[in-house]
């Protein structure tokens, strides 16, 4: 039960190293767009931009940094 266990994890393993190799090849040969949206800063300002915040975020940013 075992070994065939851990030869499907193997094969599993296998097939993921090709797929990961065939995309690393593809963005060297080709191109490659990266989402990186999330390093993105966003300035909220006005009257209402604690009410935007509030709606807009899951997190209370009210509250200090660390604050809980």
């Amino acid at each position: 039960m075992m070994t065939l266990l851990l030869l499907m994890v193997m094969m599993m393993m296998m097939m993921m190293m090709t797929q990961i190799k065939a995309e690393c090849l593809g963005c060297r040969q080709n191109a490659a767009i990266f989402n990186m949206s999330y390093f993105g800063k966003f300035y909220l300002t006005g009257r209402d931009a604690q009410a935007a915040a509030d709606f807009i975020f899951t997190n209370n940013v009210n509250l200090d940094p660390g604050s809980h």
